[in-house]
């Protein structure tokens, strides 16, 4: 026979009311009758009905997590980092997750509210936040490039860890440093691209506009444009790109035409995916916890769902892993 909250409630001596509360993680009741309650519910294997938890609750129990289609989790080792954040936060507060894409249009699970809460990846168009807006569901961005966005968003401080990459390369004895930034994400680029000024001009250096180049933010694009920089010499003695997807395209496409790393020119990115540790030589970074980037987005979401004032987060991260990829000169 399958027990029912009722049930519980009884062997626990206790209302159904707070059985519920304990269940739903909501109420206020007193430690020692939230303990009897989950010994009894621990000792039985209860599983409550979801259908029932919804209707009680009013509640989905679903957080939808949407990304760009023409991103995946499997390509793009950053956004699986951050998932597996979300995904220990929201099984904690008792959510699951939904993962999903959109491209122009907003996806049904949104359309039709089956959700009490969506995580985007990254920010979104005018037309998108509208939408969503619109619907009245709690949502929050995660991996924000924009300073002051106009909706929750959860970001890294980009200028900082650009400043931290490129200070490294100096103290590293490096001068002449290229910058390759994304030009399909202009207020990323905007901000890594104030980080390495800044670090130039603490160090009592002028930043080489002649220096400063562009790419979007895949392997391929980053190898053509590191082609064109091999085409024009002096070659610069380090390169900096602010995603490792940019850093290894340029890296590799640079070996294949000849160039020797780190001897002839380093490299040096941002973020630490594990795919800094398997490329020759491994790529010098500077480390992004993108758990910590998820657990993040998911509580803001979780206090957008439950009503409470909540405040953009900017995450300051500048912890520089040195692997094989930098040469020090001198």
């Amino acid at each position: 026979m399958k027990l029912t909250i009722r049930d519980i409630a009884k062997m626990a001596n206790v209302s159904p009311t707070a059985v519920s509360f304990v269940i739903n993680k909501k109420g206020s009741i007193s430690d020692e009758t939230r303990r009897r309650i989950e010994e009894v519910i621990r000792q039985t294997g209860f599983r409550p009905s979801i259908n029932s938890r919804r209707l009680s609750a009013k509640k989905s129990f679903n957080i939808c997590v949407v990304m760009d289609v023409g991103a995946s989790l499997f390509s793009d080792m950053f956004y699986l980092g951050v998932t597996k954040g979300i995904q220990q936060e929201a099984s904690a507060l008792g959510y699951n997750i939904v993962l999903t894409d959109f491209s122009g249009s907003m996806p049904e699970i949104v359309l039709n509210r089956d959700t009490d809460g969506v995580i985007f990846f990254q920010d979104l168009e005018s037309n998108m936040f509208d939408i969503v807006r619109g619907l009245s569901v709690p949502f929050v961005v995660a991996d924000s490039h924009i300073s002051h966005a106009p909706y929750p968003t959860v970001g890294i401080d980009n200028q900082r860890a650009a400043h931290a990459a490129i200070k490294h390369l100096l103290d590293c004895g490096h001068r002449d440093i290229a910058f390759l930034g994304p030009k399909n994400y202009p207020h990323l680029f905007e901000s890594t691209h104030s980080g390495y000024n800044e670090a130039h001009m603490d160090s009592g250096l002028i930043p080489q506009k002649s220096r400063i180049y562009e790419s979007d933010e895949t392997t391929t694009s980053a190898g053509a444009t590191m082609a064109m920089i091999l085409d024009a010499k002096p070659w610069p003695t380090a390169v900096f790109c602010p995603g490792d997807r940019q850093a290894i395209g340029a890296m590799l496409r640079a070996q294949e035409l000849g160039a020797r790393v780190p001897e002839d020119i380093s490299f040096m990115s941002i973020d630490d995916t594990m795919l800094c540790r398997y490329v020759r030589p491994q790529m010098t970074t500077v480390h992004i916890d993108m758990e910590q980037l998820g657990v993040h987005a998911m509580r803001l979401l979780h206090d957008q769902i439950d009503g409470k004032p909540t405040d953009n987060i900017i995450l300051p991260m500048d912890e520089v892993v040195e692997r094989d990829s930098v040469r020090r000169i001198g």
